[in-house]
């Protein structure tokens, strides 16, 4: 009989330290962005509650979700329609677990949400060149993870700002993307290779077009100046020519005529002067 009595006690011992589970249990990891929205997958339509870590955030019931800790009410949105909940406007301080129970409607859910910054969009350069291959890269403002993609397949990646990368002329015809990442979200760049890695050629056929444009237009200013110096002196000589004498001038000329006219005409000596003038000699 005392035995019976101390198997009986044991029983209950054991018994009231037991857990008996009342639902099963899952974990299940989720990634927010920093100034957007998560929506929970599971929902909760007539009976449960909505717990942030160990705050109780409210309970649905029956049917209508109530807040039992309103320094929620703008952060949590529980749609009436489809019995989901929704984080609003998650920033870096919501990172946590939330944790759904919906009592007898399903298995107990809890969120391990990780709030992230958004993915930044990476930047090409290049850095260097040649006929037969070039140096580019692919970066961003702060550390991420970036990887390069040539036809659909990735061929190099690393976690660091700046990503670079060689392109033979054999694969200026491929197609190439940069993409940074993080667990939440990922920014994809498509890269033009073509473009980047031609681009000596090209400026330098731009340069000498641009040369001989500069060129040409030189040579016509100075055709036109040469041009426009002959009309001008041209244009001088003619007035001048055209113009009448002035006075001093008319004097001068009429002076010189009247010399001309009082000058006796020189006769040559006759024969008789000749002879005379030896004789005197």
């Amino acid at each position: 009989m005392r035995c019976y009595w101390k198997s009986l006690l044991f029983l209950l011992t054991g018994v009231s330290f037991m857990k008996i589970p009342t639902a099963a249990e899952e974990i299940v990891i989720l990634s927010g962005v920093v100034g957007r929205n998560l929506t929970l997958p599971d929902p909760v339509r007539n009976s449960g509650f909505f717990k942030h870590g160990d705050s109780i955030v409210g309970r649905v019931y029956p049917g209508l979700f109530n807040f039992m800790d309103k320094n929620y009410k703008n952060k949590i949105h529980w749609n009436s329609s489809n019995g989901r909940f929704t984080l609003i406007d998650l920033q870096h301080n919501d990172s946590g677990s939330y944790t759904i129970d919906p009592k007898n409607e399903g298995t107990l859910k809890t969120y391990n949400v990780t709030v992230y910054d958004p993915a930044l969009t990476p930047v090409i350069q290049r850095l260097n060149g040649s006929s037969s291959s070039c140096l580019l890269s692919c970066s961003v403002d702060s550390e991420t993870n970036l990887q390069i993609i040539k036809d659909d397949q990735t061929v190099n990646e690393t976690r660091s700002k700046s990503l670079p990368f060689y392109v033979q002329e054999t694969d200026f015809n491929s197609t190439y993307q940069c993409v940074a990442s993080n667990p939440a979200e990922n920014r994809t760049e498509n890269i033009n290779v073509t473009v980047w890695c031609r681009k000596d050629t090209s400026d330098t056929t731009d340069n000498l077009k641009i040369s001989i444009l500069v060129g040409l237009v030189l040579l016509l200013f100075g055709v036109g100046v040469g041009i426009g110096v002959y009309c001008c002196k041209r244009h001088k000589r003619l007035n001048h020519a055209q113009e009448p004498p002035t006075a001093a001038q008319s004097s001068n000329g009429e002076n010189h005529q009247e010399e001309l006219e009082l000058e006796p005409l020189r006769q040559p000596p006759t024969a008789d002067q000749n002879l005379n003038h030896c004789e005197a000699h």
